[in-house]
């Protein structure tokens, strides 16, 4: 039986969040996600594939320039061109090519005279040695060009949960087809960033999923569902209601060996026997959010089927990001 129709089935209680945990709508907006079949990617994972993609093609030296262009100022007398100086890049390409023209010339040269003298070891030796300090001093002055131009120019970051929810699937799609575990996705449109390290989200997220992994048997499927939460619950009550929001990654699997109860949370009893070894990786990944101020609840309905809630904190800020440098 699959996982929708169960959810269907649960007592209005536990159904309602005031004594579970998830409501009628998000059990509706779940449906379908662990039935058979191929991955359903929605277009807002396209559309952010697609602009991930072509921020990687797009070409940081233009972007940059462009940010760098002076306005002429306004002529006093019509007719006559405005005069002003050319901009710190511009003089500082200008300069580049003439040092690299420079280094080129005297590149040549010992090279012609490396081959003028070859018989003559010394000259050979020296030759060489000062071609390979010349290349060193070109690569590391446009090495160092590039680095500038990626900590001055600042770039949109992408969905941060949705990118590495996509890198760890791709990760771990050898162990899915160990299995023959099936992945179902469903994503909604324009999820704010969480203020959460990308390390610290990849952490949580890989060890939930190697969690459901180790959980759940041969030939089943793993459901995620990643939505914008309405309401904060639990810290933040001094925010007010419209502001207090989170991404929620619910991931719903068919657990092998739980019990047929419900529970809201991970067990915090020291050496709980109901506890597998599965499990304490989900401890791991719970301390780590909830000292971010996130959420991790986890719900066990009947006949093993689980449903793990992950509750990320939005970024509210404006955050400027850049790329990496090269060292």
């Amino acid at each position: 039986m699959s996982l929708p129709s169960k959810l269907n089935s649960a007592s209005p209680e536990s159904a309602s969040g005031r004594n579970g945990v998830f409501t009628v709508e998000e059990r509706n907006s779940f449906s379908g996600l662990l039935q058979n079949g191929e991955p359903d990617l929605t277009q807002s994972g396209k559309r952010a594939s697609d602009s991930i993609e072509s921020e990687k093609k797009a070409n940081p030296l233009d972007s940059f320039l462009k940010k760098d262009e002076v306005q002429p100022k306004e002529s006093k007398e019509e007719g006559l061109p405005t005069e002003q100086g050319p901009s710190f890049m511009e003089s500082f390409l200008i300069e580049l090519v003439h040092s690299i023209r420079n280094a080129l010339a005297s590149i040549y040269h010992d090279t012609v005279l490396a081959m003028d003298k070859y018989d003559d070891v010394e000259i050979r030796k020296r030759s060489h040695t000062q071609v390979k300090e010349e290349i060193k001093k070109i690569d590391s002055v446009l090495n160092n060009l590039l680095n500038f131009i990626n900590v001055s120019t600042p770039i949109a970051n992408p969905n941060t949960l949705y990118v590495i929810l996509e890198e760890i699937l791709e990760a771990d799609e050898k162990q899915f087809r160990q299995k023959g575990i099936k992945i179902q996705k469903k994503y909604e449109n324009d999820l704010p960033d969480t203020y959460i390290q990308p390390d610290q989200v990849r952490f949580i997220l890989h060890a939930v999923l190697q969690h459901a992994i180790l959980s759940t048997p041969p030939g089943e499927t793993i459901g995620f569902l990643m939505k914008l939460g309405d309401k904060e619950t639990g810290a933040e009550k001094s925010v007010p209601e419209d502001k207090r929001k989170y991404v929620e990654v619910i991931i719903g699997f068919n657990s092998n060996g739980k019990p047929a109860d419900e529970s809201e949370s991970l067990s915090e009893t020291p050496g709980d026997q109901s506890i597998g070894l599965a499990d304490l990786i989900l401890k791991l990944a719970k301390d780590i959010l909830e000292r971010n101020r996130g959420r991790m609840i986890e719900t066990h309905r009947e006949k093993s089927k689980t449903l793990i809630a992950l509750r990320f904190p939005i970024e509210r800020r404006k955050v400027a990001y850049y790329r990496p440098i090269a060292l």
